[in-house]
């Protein structure tokens, strides 16, 4: 036995001890240690050859004295609970607090919880038989009421997990035979060896809850086994061994019954209970009782009956229980929200709508488990695939964005906020929006707002028609048509019309990253912006409560400033081009990824999206509004010979459309630009017969400003690089890495403008030189005609690719392109580009390494990367 001089050992922790202790063998029964002294007596008497001076016996006797751990109760009870099943440590607490957890857990049922926890009460306070089970009941009442959930609950506040609970399903053993499931088969029969699912399970477990569900279906067999438990408190199994259930709670569930409940839940019988009524008072809870307990005795034996402690009637749920029942389960999915590392909060509406959903006076609280999982978990299920794409945890919100969401005052309801940062190549900031129907959410203003626009759209559309024919058929126009198409030349206005709106409701969308971005933008607040005047007038970076600016007049441009909500930028010299100075006011917005409709002329990367997706919630500017906000706006002024603009063709909601009402916008772009030939151009792209993609130039004079915030694509994840501007380059390689690490596939885009340049030198990104010059004089390479991954894409990505684009190109009805159509055309493109940039489509077989083939030269040959290869040695030339 231990002493307590026994000292405990620092270096043992309680975990390695228990871990060291063992079942009791040739040590007394009682002794959980055996005493390591009377250890190291039996081996030294065992061999006495090596037996020490007695002096230094003792002496090691007092180190192993001095060794000995001290084993407390905990350790004990921890033991023995393990060895025996019996739950020691719940057993020590107190068992009328543990039972009042009941009402906790079980909603709308206060009668039946506390019949049960006065039951368990009386049992064990030693009132009744001591050889009987601690109690037994049987469970009466409509489905999905919450019979089943006492049961885990029981089992969770008297022996200490849900897990503790023998179910056994009476529907199963319904023929003679099938009894011996429950005990065993009888000696020289089939299965004598197995365990059985009854008396095996009592035995290995003593201190359990046994639960016959649906009692009623099992053979009469049974009922005689439950009058031997029920009465004596044990069984003898077919091995004659006898199991005790003194130690375990006994539990029927039964619809016997439901019938008539439900016949009175529907009214049509004088039952007098209704569930559809908030408050079910005592009268006629009574009633339902009497009705239940008349069926139960037409249905089972009076002996069966008379040996249960206890008959419990479950109600069923009104609407209020309904919605706590609700809270509960909410809880569980933000615990495993927060084990993901994402906090997750719900809105009263939201909350609601599940409730409403989910309530059935007949069926109890399954439909509100269906609703949850409809509603919520399938969403986020779906949002945890997404977020796994940038291995970055939602609530990772970075600091500059917690202020400027301050700073705006504005309740964002997005459920998640993914934020990817750190970019080499650039930084962005996305919403994730998800909701429960197919519509993104907006906020009420923005609600208001695309109503509005949608509105005016149409209208000036409509208006525009006349006036958009009678320039289709103007002699410019047609001789255009005459010399690019000649079998065009004599179609009507209206088809030609028709041809120009199916190029924008096929354009893809697509968002682009900046070209060059400074890593201290994300962290330009709003308030420093107001401090630097070179800011607001260079980029209009700060909107106060929706777009209220100080002190500055931001003119026409006030609708783009209202959708997009703030524009935080950080400019730190003048632009270059044009294309630079929009890209360096790329649209990060709260309440909008900001996304160019049609190439990444505007950026490096572009991630392509569902057009889908961008038609039903989308709102198109008849010229760029990037350029306006530019130039217009008095910051950015190109030298002399620059471009030539009208900045009163902007006409507020009037200069907007969606992708439904656009035809006023082919006028306002032409008398933006001053140009006479800007529709004749876009007319050309869309009929020209070696056009790779018939008009994808057009959209480079539509952007597109979504009017809410878009869910990302769930399926199409692929990222569009540009030719000239990443092929073979430092920056293209980091591009490459980050799509292998994320699963996506690569594509190069040919987006060329043949190196073409302004009068005064600087590359020329519109094609319109402000000159009457024919178009096709200065053709665009235009994106995105992609010419193949980039990286070793799978089947799978292949085909969600031609996928996608069948059905771009099935949208187009002017031409019904087909991939194959779309490879053909890119061959006749790609002979018109010099011999120094020509490519042939990617292939990624050619190199050692799949994935390290940048692409295919002219002559076929795979252009490979390796690790000692520089970004001069990557480029074809």
């Amino acid at each position: 036995m231990l002493t307590s001089a026994a000292k405990a050992n620092s270096n043992i922790s309680k975990g390695q001890l228990v871990s060291k202790l063992r079942a009791p063998t040739e040590c007394s029964k009682f002794l959980i240690l055996c005493h390591p002294v009377r250890v190291r007596q039996a081996q030294t008497a065992a061999k006495p050859q090596e037996a020490a001076a007695p002096a230094e016996e003792e002496e090691d006797d007092e180190d192993f004295q001095e060794e000995i751990p001290l084993v407390s109760e905990a350790d004990v009870a921890q033991v023995v609970s393990k060895w025996t099943g019996v739950p020691v440590d719940k057993v020590s607490t107190d068992e009328s607090a543990r039972l009042e957890t009941l009402h906790d857990r079980v909603i709308g049922q206060e009668e039946a919880v506390t019949a049960v926890s006065k039951a368990v009460r009386r049992a064990r306070s030693g009132l009744k038989n001591p050889n009987r089970p601690i109690a037994s009941f049987i469970f009466c009442g409509p489905t999905g009421v919450g019979k089943t959930e006492l049961c885990k609950a029981l089992s969770a506040a008297y022996f200490g997990k849900e897990d503790a609970m023998i179910r056994l399903d009476m529907s199963e053993p319904r023929r003679e035979h099938t009894v011996s499931k429950l005990i065993g088969s009888p000696p020289g029969y089939v299965g004598y060896d197995e365990e059985s699912q009854l008396t095996d399970g009592v035995r290995r477990r003593p201190y359990s809850l046994v639960l016959f569900d649906e009692v009623e279906k099992a053979h009469p067999d049974v009922f005689n086994l439950c009058l031997q438990i029920l009465e004596d408190g044990r069984l003898t199994d077919s091995k004659g061994r006898t199991v005790s259930f003194k130690n375990t709670l006994i539990i029927m569930t039964s619809n016997v019954g439901a019938k008539a409940i439900e016949k009175g839940l529907l009214g049509g019988g004088g039952l007098g209970f209704s569930g559809l009524e908030e408050d079910v008072d005592t009268s006629n809870y009574q009633r339902l009782k009497t009705v239940v307990h008349d069926e139960l005795k037409n249905f089972f034996r009076p002996e069966f009956l008379n040996r249960l402690d206890e008959i419990i009637v479950f109600k069923s749920l009104n609407k209020q229980e309904v919605a706590q029942i609700a809270e509960l389960e909410f809880r569980k999915v933000f615990k495993l929200c927060v084990e993901k590392g994402i906090k997750l909060s719900m809105t009263d509406r939201f909350k609601k709508k599940v409730v409403d959903e989910g309530f059935n006076p007949v069926y109890g609280a399954r439909p509100l488990r269906r609703a949850i999982t409809r509603l919520l978990e399938d969403t986020l299920a779906e949002s945890f695939l997404e977020m796994c794409w940038f291995n970055l945890p939602a609530s990772d919100t970075p600091p500059w964005l917690t202020s400027q969401l301050q700073t705006l005052r504005l309740k964002v309801p997005a459920k998640f906020l993914v934020a990817l940062k750190g970019t080499d190549y650039g930084a962005w900031l996305m919403f994730v929006l998800y909701t429960d129907g197919q519509e993104p959410v907006q906020t009420p203003w923005q609600q208001r707002l695309v109503r509005q626009v949608h509105a005016t759209a149409r209208q000036a559309s409509a208006a525009a028609e006349e006036a958009l024919h009678r320039r289709l058929d103007s002699p410019d126009i047609r001789q255009a048509l005459e010399k690019c198409c000649p079998s065009a030349a004599s179609l009507p206005a209206p088809a030609l019309a028709e041809r120009l709106r199916a190029e924008v409701r096929a354009a893809e969308v697509v968002s682009g990253f900046s070209t060059e971005v400074n890593a201290s933008w994300f962290s330009f607040s709003l308030d420093e912006a107001e401090r630097v005047p070179y800011y607001e007038n260079l980029w209009e970076v700060w909107v106060r409560n929706r777009a209220e600016i100080s002190n500055y007049s931001f003119g026409l441009d006030w609708v783009e400033v209202e959708y997009l909500g703030f524009k935080p930028f950080e400019v730190h010299a003048m632009p270059r081009t044009m294309a630079e100075a929009q890209e360096r006011a790329p649209y990060f917005a709260l309440n909008a990824l900001r996304m160019d409709a049609g190439s990444p002329l505007y950026g490096d990367v572009t991630l392509v999206l569902r057009p889908s997706v961008a038609h039903a919630v989308s709102i198109i500017s008849g010229f760029d509004t990037g350029s306006w906000t530019g130039m217009c706006n008095k910051s950015f002024t190109p030298p002399a010979g620059g471009f030539d603009h009208d900045c009163s063709a902007y006409p507020g909601h009037a200069g907007l459309g969606s992708f439904e009402a656009f035809d006023h916008l082919f006028l306002i772009n032409e008398q933006y630009w001053h140009n006479a030939h800007t529709l004749e151009r876009l007319l050309v792209r869309a009929l020209t017969p070696d056009s790779a993609l018939t008009g994808p130039d057009f959209v480079h004079y539509f952007e597109v400003l979504p009017a809410a915030r878009l869910k990302f694509p769930d399926h199409i994840k692929f990222v569009i690089a540009s030719f000239p501007g990443l092929f073979g380059t430092a920056r293209g390689e980091r591009v490459r890495a980050w799509c292998r690490r994320y699963g996506w596939t690569l594509l190069w885009s040919l987006g060329l403008n043949l190196g073409f340049t302004t009068d005064f030198g600087m590359p020329h990104f519109w094609d319109l030189k402000n000159q009457s010059g024919p178009f096709w004089d200065h053709p665009r390479l235009l994106d995105p005609e992609t010419v193949g991954p980039a990286v070793n894409a799978t089947c799978g990505t292949s085909a969600v690719f031609a996928e996608a684009w069948a059905a771009v190109a099935a949208a187009r009805a002017a031409r019904h392109l087909v991939p194959k159509d779309w490879a053909e055309l890119w061959a006749a493109l790609a002979s018109k580009v010099p011999a120094a940039s020509r490519i042939s489509p990617l292939r990624a077989f050619s190199c050692a390494d799949p994935e390290g083939c940048l692409g295919i030269t002219e002559d076929g040959d795979c252009v490979c990367t390796t690790a000692s290869a520089t970004e001069t040695d990557a480029m074809i030339v």
